[in-house]
Order: structure tokens, then sequence, then C-alpha cells
């Protein structure tokens, strides 16, 4: 049986209505699962009472975790209904205190893994809750000491990130040839113990035309190919630099374990192009895995239960197929 903990975002966003409707669409397919939904429980039943939703939950104590059943609510207080959509500090406040909540259940052995639906960079701010995102959040939680990484996965496709969120004009003095040989390390670590692939990692080029030997750029002459130079000979299966208008299409075909793209937007693009709802997202690195949707709160389409739970969905099969791969000693390298 595998226990997945579920924290449902900002309850003024999308995050409760996908959550409900994912459950609703996987727990006929998957006999073994069960979910321990963190969240405003009003919240909670409103999308489920909307979605007809075919299966029964029960409310749990989160000191008690002993009646459970394939669904369970872990009520963290009542959210307004009338203020879903609307940006505020108490949604913030809650959205923090699920993924609190959540994470306590995976480090006390309760749940195998974790889900985050959406949060607010804004509402967390109002809250006073010092933190970009879920990553940051979750290597505070865990007292995690070693970097943590960010992957993006569609089907074949896999990207892990150098830089993330620096603004474009800092990425160049960012790339540097240390840095990137340790992101290499470990991404061929992930590829043969948690991908099970055999595949070359690709570098993804930073300059047009990979720099055309240093006529438009030098990044790739003097710190990129270098660095992959010096991982080859570490016996690491890595190839490029691969032109970025090329390596996430070539990429989508399997050819490769995984990609390394250099900033943020490089990879987004590359993936949500493709497929922007079956795009999630991945944190290795933590005492557990964690995945969530590629997207965020969307507040102008929240409570009007047209929002679109594939990325949930694929969020919540990524963890059924990784979750027992990553052992709490995989994330120790």
């Amino acid at each position: 049986m595998t226990k997945i903990a579920i924290s449902v975002g900002d309850p003024a966003g999308i995050g409760p209505e996908i959550t409900i409707k994912a459950i609703n669409n996987l727990l006929p397919k998957f006999s073994n699962l069960e979910f321990f939904i963190v969240g405003p429980l009003n919240i909670i039943e409103y999308y489920w009472k909307s979605n007809n939703c075919s299966f029964e939950f029960n409310v749990l104590n989160q000191k008690n975790l002993n009646l459970e059943s394939k669904v369970n609510i872990i009520d963290i207080g009542d959210y307004p209904i009338s203020d879903i959509g609307s940006l505020n500090q108490i949604s913030g406040k809650l959205s923090f205190e699920a993924i609190e909540i959540a994470n306590s259940l995976i480090l006390e052995g309760k749940c195998d893994a974790l889900v985050t639906a959406p949060i607010n960079k804004i509402t967390l701010s109002m809250a006073k809750i010092n933190f970009i995102g879920h990553t940051e959040i979750l290597k505070f939680l865990t007292n995690t000491k070693e970097e943590v990484f960010t992957v993006f996965e569609l089907s074949k496709l896999r990207v892990f990130f150098l830089t993330r969120h620096i603004p474009l004009k800092d990425v160049s003095k960012n790339i540097i040839e240390e840095k990137i040989i340790h992101y290499l390390r470990k991404m061929s670590f992930y590829s043969t113990t948690l991908f099970k692939s055999n595949k070359p990692i690709a570098v993804a080029g930073l300059n047009p035309h990979c720099g055309d030997n240093g006529l438009i750029g030098t990044e790739e002459k003097e710190i990129i190919i270098p660095a992959i130079k010096k991982a080859q000979q570490e016996g690491i299966n890595v190839i490029g630099p691969v032109p970025a208008d090329f390596v996430f299409y070539n990429g989508k075909k399997g050819h490769y374990s995984s990609i390394l793209s250099l900033y943020h937007d490089q990879g987004h693009i590359g993936t949500k192009s493709i497929d922007f709802y079956k795009t999630i997202s991945l944190t290795l690195g933590l005492p557990y895995i964690r995945t969530s949707p590629d997207h965020g709160t969307a507040f102008d389409i929240a409570g009007m239960n047209i929002a679109n739970p594939v990325s949930m969905i694929q969020s919540i099969k990524a963890v059924i197929k990784y979750s027992k791969r990553y052992l709490r000693k995989l994330y120790f390298f």
C-alpha cells in the first residue's frame, strides 16, 4: 500500500479542486493507494460535492491516524468559500500549515511520499512566510543541508536546472565549470538509480548555435565544453552542448536520460510547449520524493470548477512510480 500525503496548496486557488478531481480519477484504477489530504475541510467538501465524487472519505485527527481509509482528510481549519480566488494572508498561512503537516506525516513514517498542489508567492508573503516556494520550505522543514534538485518530467523527457529563480542578466555569471560538473554527477546518479536509464545526459547550449566557437558568446567554449570533457573523464555519460532549439525535441523522443537546462525559462519553455498539463515537477534530495503539478494557483478560474486536473494526476502517478525506488538512503549522495 502506497500512502501519499497531499497538501492542497493555496485554498483560494485551484489546488483543492484538482486534488479532488485527480483522486476521483485515480482511485478506481489503483487499488493499492491511500491518500492523506491536508487542507481546509470545508473547501475540500465543497469540491467533493461539486464534482459528485464517487469516493468516501474519513476526517482524521492528525495525531491519531488509526482509522485510515482510502481517502483521509486532515482538517486545518475552515477557509471562507466567498474568498476563493482572492489574495489574502489567511490562504497563505493555511497553505504553509498544510505543507508542514504533510511533511510531518512522512517524517513520522505515516506516509511514503508527498504531492503538493500549487501555492502562491504573494499570499505567502502576505502571511509573512519568507520562502519563495515549495523547495525552500521543504528544505527548511526537513533540515536538509545538501542541495535539492528540481526536475521536470514529461514522459521520456526529464530536465534538471543549473540555475532557477535568478534574473536573466545574472545567468551567465552563474554558469561555472565546477557547478556544471557537480550537477552532472548528481544527474548521473539519479539517472541510473531512480530513472533506471543508461542513456546519455545532454547539456543544453546557452548561446545561439552553442556560441559558434566563440563568435556568439564564449560560455560554451570557455566553460561548458571544458566541464563536459572533465565529466566524461570521470566516466559520466554526457554529451553536448546541444543547441537549445533541438535538445528538448530530441529529449522528447527518448534519446537522453535527462537534460541539463542552464536557466529557468529555457527548460520551462522546452517542456511546457510540448505539453503544458502533462509536465510535472519532481524534487530530489529531500528525505522523500515530492512531486507537483507544474502550474500555478490560477486564481482567475478558482471556484469555477473548470480547472484541468491532468498535471495533478500525472504528479500522483509519478509518486506511485518512483516512491519505492526513492529509498531513504538514496538521497544521501
